[in-house]
């Protein structure tokens, strides 16, 4: 077999003392659908004042709503590699209008209106109704939706993270919901998981606290097993496995 000189490009595989050689593999594509669902569905939930619902319906006059609509929006995906763009296919078959997000948004994402690059995102932000944030843990995300972007929304948005807990400012966005400057948010991750009780997020009005759970369905341990069979069957037929995990510095980072 020819060598593949790969490098990983987490952290935590470096930090494993593991060879720039070795090759790794992982399966990330597994609950990609998963969690293009989850973030569709929790964008619906505070749309729709499920959360309202369920907490007082019978103290609420019959046929009050303040539900808003899905449909006609425009909302940024942050964040546009395979979840991004597996959240843009259902946004956009809801008939929202997507804006991508991505690093210098030179690349155009199938499914989006448009793409800009994260220098535009408080500007992008100011124009958009709503925030769906995809992105990974990595160089240049960390607070990337921080006060001055949360500022730039509209008091309607709503704000959803399936990506990574770092990349959203969590004392912006608890000031943002406490002073009502927006009209709610899901967080999927936490800087800290299990949630503590003390947490202050457990007390922000507006605020879904989800158990990091976007990625569960009933048949994902045996996806993940086919995709291990799937690389190890690349690797014996002498091909770069399908799911390698390597370093891209001349790519559009989504």
């Amino acid at each position: 077999m020819r060598p593949h000189p790969v490098v990983p490009r987490r952290e935590h595989l470096s930090a494993a003392g593991l060879s720039p050689g070795v090759l790794v593999t992982n399966s990330a594509r597994v609950p990609v659908e998963s969690f293009a669902e989850y973030a569709v569905s929790a964008s619906l939930m505070l749309l729709k004042d499920f959360p309202t619902l369920s907490e007082r319906p019978q103290n609420r006059p019959w046929y009050a709503s303040s539900a808003l609509m899905l449909h006609g929006s425009t909302v940024l995906v942050v964040g546009a590699g395979r979840i991004g763009r597996a959240v843009i296919r259902r946004l956009a078959a809801l008939g929202a209008h997507c804006v991508a997000v991505t690093r210098t948004g030179a690349v155009q994402v199938a499914g989006a209106d448009r793409a800009v690059g994260v220098a535009g995102l408080v500007e992008a932000a100011a124009n958009a109704d709503h925030i769906v944030c995809c992105l990974p843990d990595a160089p240049g995300t960390a607070n990337l939706l921080d006060k001055d972007v949360l500022a730039a929304l509209p008091p309607h948005a709503v704000l959803v993270n399936v990506g990574r807990a770092s990349t959203v400012d969590d004392t912006a966005l608890h000031e943002a919901l406490r002073s009502r400057a927006l009209r709610g948010a899901f967080l999927d991750v936490h800087r800290v998981e299990p949630l503590p009780p003390d947490d202050p997020a457990w007390t922000v009005p507006n605020l879904v606290v989800s158990p990091h759970c976007a990625f569960a369905f009933p048949g994902a341990p045996a996806a993940v097993g086919q995709a291990f069979l799937d690389n190890l069957s690349d690797l014996r037929a002498d091909r770069l496995p399908r799911d390698l995990v390597t370093v891209h510095r001349d790519k559009e980072v989504t």
